[in-house]
């Protein structure tokens, strides 16, 4: 798995196949996860940078945020907004096609992202 970050535009680009994105769903429902990515020899164009790590907090009565902290991913949220969160990356795994990406962004009232969460594509591999 792959996670490429613009500094520009605090968007990030998350790639994987099947297995690596159901994984990281399952990841995601566990408190204080590190998860290492593949960084090494990466091209992140044209992002900024490749990320080395996504580290799951669960924080009771949270929306979930994606923030970038030096090669860092932090993921951060209750474990009710997580598991939809995890769902949505599960079904995607599953049911998505290589090439095929989703893209997870707020918008005014979303039911469980946070306003202070950067944009993310994830694209399956």
């Amino acid at each position: 798995m792959i996670v490429n970050y613009s500094e520009n535009t605090n968007e990030l680009e998350l790639s994987g196949n099947k297995d690596e994105l159901i994984s990281l769903s399952k990841n995601l429902l566990e408190n204080d996860v590190e998860i290492f990515l593949h960084s090494e020899g990466i091209d992140p164009s044209p992002y900024s940078k490749c990320l080395k790590k996504i580290k799951v907090n669960i924080i009771n009565n949270h929306l979930v945020e994606l923030q970038v902290t030096d090669s860092s991913l932090f993921i951060r949220g209750s474990y009710e907004k997580l598991f939809i969160f995890a769902e949505n990356i599960k079904n995607f795994g599953n049911d998505g096609d290589k090439g095929d990406h989703v893209h997870i962004e707020y918008f005014d009232e979303h039911f469980y992202l946070s306003s202070k969460s950067n944009s993310l594509v994830i694209l399956h591999l």
